[in-house]
C-alpha cells in the first residue's frame, strides 16, 4: 500500500501581510539647494529642489520583496508638506512649496524655512558635497503583490515579480537621509549662494555638474582636511549626522521627562517648559511651586475705608445732628463719596468682613460674613475695622443723641454724676427730715433716726 505524501503550501504573500507605512529613498539623482534672494541685508535663503521619488522599486524595512509606488494613486493632501531630517518630527529642515509627479518621478521644491540644527547642517554640509538622500514617508491604503513570473507595468515601466505595487498611498512628509531604503543609491547636493567667496566658488562648481558630466561610476566624496595652521592636520571633526541624531534623540528623552513630570495636572507648565527648553530640574521645580498650598487671601484696609469711616456712615444714614462735631471733615467726606445712598446693616458687616478676610461679594454666606466681621477668620489681616467696636459707638452715641433731646426739668431735682454707660444705674444717698438740732460742745448727737 503506498502512502501520499502531502507537500506544504508556500505562504501567500499578499497586500494583507505588509505594514500600512513605507520610506522610500530616491535613486542617484541630484538634490540640489540655492539661496533666494531677499531684500535688503537680510541673509538668503535656501531653495531646494530635489527628486523625492524615481519610480523604480526599492527594499524597504518591513517589505519582503521590492516596493513600488503607483505615482498615479499617489495623494498629496497640500503642496505645503513637512521637510525633515530622517523622518524625526523633532528634527525639522523646511517645507515645499510645489510637489508634482512628471514622468513617471515625483518632483518637490520647497526652501529650508526652519531654523534648527538640522536645517544648519544639511546646508552646511550640502555645500561641502555630502551625499544626501531624498526619502518620502507615505501612508499605505491599498498594496498589491506581484507573483514571480508575473509583470506589472507600473509609473510607465514594466517590472518583473516577486514585488509589491502600493497601488494608493497618502504623501506624509520627505525627508533629507544619508543612507535610505536602497543601500546602494546616492544623491548629492550643490549649495549655490550668491554671496560665496573664492573657496567657496571651486566647491560649487565641483558639485553642481550636470548629469552628463558625472562620472558612470560615483567616487567617494573625499574627506575634508583641516589644519591648525602650521601644515598639519587637525583632529578629525565628528560626524554631523551622528550629532544630529543624538541632539534628537536629547530632545525626545527632555520632551518625555517633562510629561511624566507634569503629568494632567499642569498643562501650562509642560507647554511652558517644552517650548523655552526646560531642563527636568527646572521642571521639577516649577511643578514644586505650583503645588504650594496658596497663601491666605490678606485685604489691609485703605486709608478712606476704616472703622471711623463706616461709623460716620452709620451716622449720616441715622440723621444725627451736629454729626460734624462728631468726626472731622475727611471722614465724613470719606463716608458720603463710598455710601451715597447710605449703609445698610448687611453692608456694613460685609465691609467689616472684606476688611478682615472675607473674599465674596455679598451676603449668602451669612455665617461666613459674620466669622470674619467680628475677627474670627484665620485669614484675617493687619485691620483697625472692629465691627463690635463701630456698632457699640453708634448706639450710644445714638442714645446719647435722644437723652439730650428730652425735656430737661429733671436737672433742678437731680444731681449729676458720671456713669460707664447708658444703662439704668441706682445709687444710693443718706436724706433727712428738714429738722436741724443743735450740737452738743462736745459734738456727741444725743440719738437720731437713719
Amino acid at each position: 500500500m503506498s502512502r501520499k505524501t502531502k507537500t506544504p503550501e508556500r505562504p501567500r504573500e499578499d497586500a494583507d501581510q505588509v505594514p500600512d507605512r513605507l520610506t522610500l529613498a530616491c535613486k542617484a539623482e541630484r538634490i540640489t539647494l540655492e539661496a533666494l534672494a531677499t531684500d535688503g541685508d537680510a541673509p538668503a535663503i535656501p531653495r531646494f529642489t530635489m527628486l523625492a521619488y524615481t519610480g523604480e522599486p526599492m527594499h524597504v524595512e518591513g517589505w519582503r520583496f521590492p516596493v513600488v509606488v503607483d505615482l498615479e494613486g499617489l495623494s498629496i493632501p497640500s503642496q505645503r508638506r513637512p521637510v525633515r531630517f530622517g523622518h524625526s518630527m523633532y528634527a525639522g529642515v523646511g517645507h515645499t512649496e510645489r510637489i508634482a509627479v512628471e514622468n513617471g518621478r515625483l518632483i518637490a521644491e520647497g526652501i529650508v524655512s526652519r531654523e534648527t540644527a538640522a536645517a544648519k547642517e544639511v546646508v552646511a554640509s550640502g555645500k561641502r558635497g555630502f551625499p544626501w538622500q531624498a526619502s518620502i514617508g507615505a501612508q499605505v491604503a491599498q498594496a498589491e503583490f506581484v507573483r514571480g513570473g508575473k509583470s506589472v507595468t507600473v509609473n510607465g515601466r514594466t517590472f518583473e515579480g516577486p514585488l509589491y505595487v502600493a497601488r494608493r498611498t497618502v504623501l506624509g512628509e520627505i525627508s533629507f537621509v544619508d543612507l535610505g531604503a536602497d543601500g546602494g543609491t546616492a544623491a548629492t547636493i550643490a549649495a549655490q549662494q550668491q554671496e560665496n567667496d573664492l573657496m567657496d566658488e571651486t566647491t560649487d562648481t565641483q558639485v553642481t555638474q550636470t548629469e552628463e558630466t558625472k562620472p558612470a561610476v560615483t567616487p567617494e566624496p573625499a574627506r575634508a582636511v583641516q589644519t591648525d595652521g602650521s601644515g598639519k592636520e587637525a583632529a578629525p571633526s565628528v560626524n554631523p549626522v551622528t550629532e544630529i541624531r543624538a541632539q534628537a534623540l536629547a530632545e525626545s528623552k527632555r520632551i518625555a521627562a517633562i510629561r511624566r513630570i507634569c503629568g494632567t495636572k499642569f498643562p501650562q507648565i509642560e507647554e511652558q517648559a517644552i517650548a523655552e527648553g526646560w531642563t527636568e530640574e527646572k521642571t521639577e521645580l516649577e511643578k514644586l511651586r505650583a503645588s504650594r498650598p496658596k497663601a491666605p487671601a490678606v485685604h489691609v484696609s485703605s486709608d478712606t475705608m476704616s472703622g471711623q469711616v463706616l461709623e460716620a456712615a452709620c451716622m449720616l444714614t441715622g440723621k444725627v445732628t451736629k454729626v460734624e462735631e462728631l468726626y472731622d471733615e475727611k471722614t465724613l467726606d470719606a463716608a458720603s463719596r463710598r455710601f451715597r445712598g447710605g449703609i445698610g446693616l448687611q453692608e456694613l458687616l460685609l465691609e467689616a468682613a472684606r476688611a478682615n478676610g472675607y473674599t465674596g461679594w455679598n451676603f449668602r454666606d451669612s455665617r461666613e460674613v459674620l466669622r470674619c466681621a467680628f475677627g474670627q477668620s484665620l485669614q484675617a489681616g493687619f485691620s483697625t475695622i472692629d465691627i463690635g467696636g463701630i456698632l457699640s459707638n453708634v448706639a450710644n452715641k445714638f442714645l446719647l443723641e435722644g437723652f439730650f433731646s428730652v425735656e430737661r426739668t429733671w436737672r433742678n431735682i437731680t444731681a449729676v454724676r458720671n456713669v460707664s454707660d447708658f444703662k439704668a444705674v441706682t445709687s444710693y444717698r443718706l436724706v433727712g427730715k428738714d429738722q436741724y438740732e443743735k450740737v452738743a460742745p462736745g459734738g456727741e448727737l444725743k440719738h437720731g433716726t437713719l
